[in-house]
């Protein structure tokens, strides 16, 4: 077994636990958490609404994301809401960023490095925050490092894939929370 097998034999498991960390920390007391302030935003936007308003209009008030409106809507119409199938979306957003993320800094950093990053994901009080809270910042959060992080690798390796990926992550970042767009200046 080569040195680099045996590396990628560590990464992975490693990799699993801060997945488990996180994830533990992210359903820590979860079923007792209600929906609060902003969080309502969605549900309020979406009642009475035609998929077609929800997905092209943008509220700069009480802005919320389009996508989480859409996905509001289609609850709305089929199988209702409730706390968790609401912030569903947003959890699996970020227990995505626990190994999406560290497996594309494994490209650009040491193994070491990117299992750093892993650990201070998994148990990032803002990061858990955002996996918990029915807003867009959880994708916002996937789709922007991923974004930066592809652009490096196009950058440097010049690959297509790379090119396709970042303008993908790109896209959902500001798709997901057009609001903070206004803070692009």
């Amino acid at each position: 077994m080569t040195k680099n097998n045996t590396a990628r034999i560590r990464f992975l498991p490693a990799l699993a636990l801060f997945f488990i960390l996180g994830a533990v920390l992210r359903f820590y007391l979860f079923p007792s958490q209600i929906l609060l302030d902003d969080e309502w935003h969605s549900q309020m936007w979406v009642i009475g609404r035609s998929p077609f308003e929800v997905l092209t209009q943008f509220n700069p008030v009480d802005n919320s994301s389009l996508p989480l409106n859409l996905y509001d809507l289609a609850l709305y119409h089929t199988v209702g809401w409730s706390e968790f199938i609401i912030r569903l979306p947003v959890i699996l957003a970020g227990l995505l960023s626990l190994l999406i993320l560290p497996l594309l800094a494994r490209r650009i950093v040491p193994e070491r490095a990117a299992l750093i990053f892993a650990g201070l994901l998994a148990i990032s009080p803002v990061l858990i925050f955002y996996s918990r809270f029915a807003r867009a910042y959880s994708f916002v959060v996937l789709g922007g490092y991923s974004a930066v992080l592809l652009l490096y690798l196009w950058q440097t390796t010049g690959r297509r894939r790379y090119a396709v990926g970042y303008i993908i992550a790109g896209a959902v970042a500001v798709y997901a929370h057009m609001g903070a767009l206004e803070h692009i200046k």
